[in-house]
């Protein structure tokens, strides 16, 4: 939005933000409808949005008078924010500008001019810089501390379990082979969380309408994750062993000689994380989502650094190693058992494939796991399966082949809009028709924002939302 040039201040009364507002051409002024008129601070915590603000103009000045929030205002240096209005037309129209105290020596006499003449006087003072540092560091925090409470996720949880499992076979000599894979796995978890990031900011920089979770918007992802997590159970189980690559998440996960693998396990952490997302990290994210590009990576690397620091810690503190259980053939079993979470978290995968790419979608996906298998399967050949001249390579790579093909199909299959309410459940369907007519009455109106794939938002709907009380709220 263009700056407005002119005079602006705001203090409080009677618990209401006050601001006054002078602009230097006051001509646009008689084009607009002053009811409409709201102002939106980039701080959080300034104002309560929900009421809609006391308007007033009189020569040539705009008075706001809105219900102050959480933060004190005579705390404030300066407020910086968007003011809006219809014009007669019913267009909107925005212009940026930063307001002064009015009890100031600054206040009144101190205009901010289109061309930035007088900008110097609005640069923030090291003081007025530290409620924009208050809320990096707040954010920095709570995205570590989800990165920590995503340890306890149960999509994440048998991935750190098998780490463990690789750490409880090192011995004490090998203290230097153990910080080096709690270092490679930290790499693998902040290295994809950087990714992702960098994902997130470059797609809205481009003007898409996403948030986190964005990529299981998306059904090949999912159909290709449920493949990934289903390989990961058979290879558990003992099916196959697969020396490098991607196949050390299975039984070469607990190499202690594979880097790679430890890695490669701090990737996939961090993809079967995104449904776990906890209620500390959604504030961080939300944070970072809003902010520069150098904000928003920081922010998802203190997340990785949370989900990772848990290992990191074992690796490199050997006295907490001994709470590690001694190695033994448990520990086999063990591996085995982590293989039942993985099919699960597979199995679920495919029931958000349903409500994304219908009956169809599922078909397909489990169609390339019938091939996955059968590509296991072939493995335990060692030599070709007939003599009839086909090399013994080509029926393993036709069955790998086979499921890509499967994803290729279920690519191009139209993903499904959203499903309808059963008939007796609560609420009703949203449209954005229907919540425009709601947005003309006075009374308050309650959308649920959900994902088939957030288990948060399953949780939040069974305890909270669809029960009796919050029925009669």
């Amino acid at each position: 939005p263009p700056e407005l040039a002119g005079t602006f201040t705001f203090s409080e009364a009677d618990k209401k933000l006050v601001m006054r507002l002078t602009p230097e051409d006051t001509s646009f002024l008689q084009d607009v409808q002053i009811e409409t008129a709201e102002f939106f601070p980039e701080e959080w915590g300034i104002l309560n949005h929900f009421p809609q603000p006391e308007t007033a103009v009189e020569d040539g000045t705009i008075t706001l008078r809105h219900p102050r929030g959480d933060i004190a205002i005579d705390k404030l240096e300066k407020l910086k924010g968007l003011l809006t209005f219809k014009n007669k037309q019913g267009i909107y129209h925005g212009y940026a500008l930063t307001a002064q105290p009015e009890n100031s020596k600054q206040g009144a006499a101190a205009p901010v001019t289109s061309d930035g003449s007088k900008q110097a006087q609005n640069e923030p003072s090291p003081a007025k810089a530290k409620p924009e540092i208050s809320s990096f560091t707040t954010a920095l925090f709570f995205a570590f501390l989800g990165g920590l409470i995503l340890n306890l996720m149960p999509c994440v949880f048998p991935i750190i379990s098998m780490k463990a499992l690789s750490l409880a076979k090192l011995s004490g000599k090998e203290k230097r082979e153990a910080r080096l894979h709690g270092l490679s796995y930290t790499a693998g978890v902040i290295a994809s969380f950087i990714v992702v990031g960098m994902m997130l900011v470059f797609l809205k920089t481009a003007g898409s309408s996403i948030g986190w979770g964005f990529q299981l918007q998306n059904p090949v992802v999912v159909a290709a994750l449920a493949y990934i997590l289903f390989l990961v159970g058979l290879n558990l189980m003992g099916f196959f062993e697969i020396g490098m690559g991607l196949g050390n998440i299975g039984s070469q996960f607990t190499n202690k000689h594979s880097m790679a693998g430890s890695f490669f396990t701090g990737t996939l952490a961090t993809v079967v994380a995104t449904p776990c997302m906890a209620p500390f990290m959604a504030a961080a994210l939300g944070y970072a989502l809003v902010q520069s590009a150098g904000v928003a990576l920081s922010v998802f690397i203190a997340l990785g650094f949370g989900l990772a620091f848990p290992y990191l810690l074992l690796c490199y503190i050997p006295a907490a190693q001994k709470l590690l259980p001694r190695p033994g053939a448990w520990m086999k079993t063990f591996k085995q058992f982590l293989a039942f979470p993985m099919f699960a978290f597979s199995i679920w995968l495919v029931s958000i494939l349903a409500q994304q790419a219908g009956p169809e979608g599922v078909f397909l996906t489990l169609l390339g796991m019938l091939f996955l298998s059968m590509a296991v399967w072939l493995t335990h050949f060692k030599k070709p399966l007939c003599n009839c001249g086909i090399m013994s390579r080509t029926p393993l790579l036709i069955c790998l082949a086979l499921p890509l093909m499967s994803l290729m199909a279920v690519a191009q299959i139209p993903t499904a809009g959203a499903a309808p309410l059963a008939e007796g459940s609560f609420g009703e369907t949203y449209s954005p028709a229907k919540l425009a007519a709601l947005l003309e009455s006075q009374d308050p109106v309650f959308v649920e924002m959900t994902a088939a794939w957030c288990i948060t938002c399953k949780v939040n709907h069974r305890l909270a939302i669809d029960i009796e009380s919050t029925h009669k709220a």
